[in-house]
């Protein structure tokens, strides 16, 4: 016989508007891009950087500085870049290529997923510790309760 089939996991897509988990989680890392691309162009824009990739422009930086802060970015952050791309289609493309870039070329997946396996299952001994503890505690006072009465009886 060959291995045993491993029956995967059903999760209703109604707890997330209608798509895969994968989906979802794929719309959060790109709005995550999105941040990190805008995070690292504003340094650059500060005169941070690499080389030549640091270049102060004080104009730029007030707009994505205030565009950060006044604009929400949800739902993979397209509609962001969108309306960036209004105030300064020179920042919105600027964005839209690092965000791509990273995507493809820097973003470390296999971390990523080594990280959440690893940190759910740390998470998961902790809770599981903690909460042996309590019931612990909890059982030896009960059963302080109980001989503590049976000595005044």
């Amino acid at each position: 016989g060959g291995a045993p089939s491993v029956c995967k996991l059903y999760v209703p897509s109604d707890g997330f508007g209608g798509v895969s988990p994968e989906r979802k989680a794929s719309l959060q890392l790109r709005s995550f891009f999105t941040y990190i691309a805008a995070r690292a162009i504003l340094a650059q824009l500060e005169g941070s950087g690499r080389g030549e990739l640091a270049s102060h422009n004080p104009e730029a930086t007030r707009i994505l500085t205030a565009h950060l802060l006044e604009e929400s970015l949800t739902d993979g952050g397209d509609e962001w870049v969108q309306s960036l791309m209004r105030k300064s289609p020179m920042l919105g493309n600027r964005v839209m290529d690092v965000r791509a870039s990273y995507a493809r070329e820097e973003f470390e997946f296999d971390q990523m997923q080594r990280l959440a396996v690893d940190g759910t299952a740390d998470a998961n001994a902790q809770i599981m510790r903690a909460h042996v503890v309590e019931t612990t505690a909890a059982a030896l006072e009960t059963d302080e309760d109980i001989d503590g009465a049976g000595e005044q009886a």
